[in-house]
This record gives structure tokens, sequence and C-alpha cells, in this order.
């Protein structure tokens, strides 16, 4: 391309654990792939950040599979699907990666501006 902004495509493997491509939250065509050696490395990798947007996961075991999305700690989580942002589910992260919810009831409520009242004897 001459003109405007393209990234290529890409695949990040062996990232060492001090490394932007680590320690900050990626967006785009970028898959970062971890070797682990235990279904419980796999769940610690993947809550090893600060950020917690969404996330996906793939396997033939669904049980497994909701099992391991109870334990990743994400705003959301696909089981063999891509994430992708649906007006009936809620979206938003947890921790770094998220302020509130958007879409469905919990993204409405997010909008009310209520007011608690409390009063004393």
């Amino acid at each position: 391309m001459e003109a405007g902004n393209f990234f290529q495509p890409s695949i990040l493997e062996d990232i060492p654990e001090h490394s932007r491509a680590y320690t900050e939250e990626l967006f785009g065509p970028v898959f970062s792939l971890y070797k682990v050696s235990s279904e419980q490395e796999a769940i610690d990798k993947a809550n090893d950040t600060i950020y917690g947007l969404g996330g996906a996961l793939f396997s033939k075991d669904l049980e497994k599979a909701e099992k391991w999305a109870r334990k990743i700690d994400t705003g959301f989580i696909y089981v063999n699907d891509f994430c992708q942002t649906r007006s009936d589910i809620p979206a938003g992260g947890t921790k770094e990666s998220g302020w509130g919810k958007e879409c469905a009831k919990e993204g409405l409520l997010d909008l009310v501006n209520s007011k608690a009242i409390v009063m004393s004897k």
C-alpha cells in the first residue's frame, strides 16, 4: 500500500515477560502464542496481565472449556468463537481494561444516574 495504515497479520511467540508485547494490551491482527505444559499454567498465563477485556478459547470438551472460562479473569470470553461486540451481552473488561459495561441490561444500568438516600432517626 502506498498510502494509509496497514499492519500485516502477525503471530508472536517466545515473547519475553518484560517486553511491551507481553505487558501491553494488543489490538489489531496480532496473535500471541504461548507454549504451556499444563491446564493450570495456561490459566495462569491468561491471567498474568493487568488487562482483562475479552478472550476466546477453543476446545472440543465444552465442560472443560466452561470450567476454564470461569477461571480466566476477563469481562467476557467466547468459547469456540471469536470475540465480537453484540447488543445482547454486556461488553466491558476487568482490571485495567474496563470501566463499567456497554450493551445489554448491564450497559443500560451503567447509564442510569441513581441516588441513594440514607436516613437515620
